[in-house]
């Protein structure tokens, strides 16, 4: 008797994908980019107000929410295309930067809260 596999439609896919040139991993562009884009506004928003007033915490937990959407989209891509992660991460840079950039204003500003 004939047994349908449930796995073989996801094999098949992947090796259409493959055959086009494409890996697997292209599938996760787009939610990659929507959450690295996001992010990068979360953190513009996070930016743009004093250090020294209080955090907005919906901003903040936006910024949260899009970066772990970001590392959850760059896991998935590992997972599937090593190669395309390297390259996807490295384009990130720009993201981190960001981080970096609203990270050293609020450490710069906790001196001059706690004076």
């Amino acid at each position: 008797m004939f047994r349908r596999r449930p796995h073989m439609r996801f094999v098949v896919e992947d090796r259409v994908t493959r055959s086009l040139g494409r890996s697997a991993g292209y599938r996760v562009l787009p939610g990659l980019h929507l959450a690295a884009n996001s992010l990068k506004a979360s953190l513009n928003e996070l930016s743009g107000g004093a250090p020294f007033r209080s955090i907005d915490a919906r901003r903040l937990c936006a910024a949260s929410f899009s970066a772990g959407r970001l590392i959850g989209y760059l896991e998935a891509l590992e997972a599937t295309d090593k190669r395309l992660a390297r390259v996807i991460a490295d384009d990130l840079t720009e993201v981190m930067d960001s981080c970096d950039h609203v990270r050293r204003l609020f450490e710069d500003a906790r001196p001059a809260i706690s004076r």
